[in-house]
């Protein structure tokens, strides 16, 4: 009779946990119209991340329509308040001459406020900078350095380049 009841109870238990509540409703991701939005009220208040988005937005094209010129706008106020991947960004736009003109000297600049903050991806790219790009002068000590540094971060590219 004890197994008798033990048995019950077991099934009893087995079967108050397969028993589930009704799925509760989730919210649905905000249409991209709505992150937008969204976005650009924090960004106009001043928050660095958010312009730093909106500039990522505008660059990719994905959830904003692809302006190169608007993605520098809003990287450079991120960039006012110190949003290092902003930096980073802004040296690209410069190196490709994607919504600024093409200027080598501006990129280095922006790469090397990046890399001097611990961007690990300017890093590698101002050692590529100073080993193989004709307009900046030719520095295998600087190259090797800051590709060091990048690879100390887990960049595997300048991990190879070394």
């Amino acid at each position: 009779m004890g197994k008798l009841f033990l048995i019950l109870i077991f099934v009893a238990a087995i079967g108050a946990c397969s028993e589930s509540s009704p799925p509760s409703k989730q919210e649905a991701a905000p249409s991209p119209e709505n992150r937008l939005a969204e976005l650009q009220k924090k960004a106009d208040a001043g928050d660095a991340e958010a312009q730093f988005t909106l500039g990522e937005m505008y660059y990719k094209g994905k959830e904003a329509p692809k302006d190169a010129a608007k993605a520098v706008e809003w990287y450079q106020k991120a960039a006012a308040q110190g949003n290092i991947d902003a930096y980073f960004a802004i040296g690209r736009m410069h190196y490709n001459g994607e919504g600024v003109p093409k200027n080598v000297a501006e990129a280095v600049e922006w790469f090397q406020k990046a890399a001097a903050q611990g961007h690990a991806k300017a890093q590698f790219y101002l050692g590529e900078m100073y080993l193989n790009v004709k307009s900046v002068p030719k520095d295998t000590a600087k190259a090797m350095e800051w590709y060091q540094k990048a690879a100390a971060q887990g960049n595997i590219d300048a991990y190879f380049a070394i």
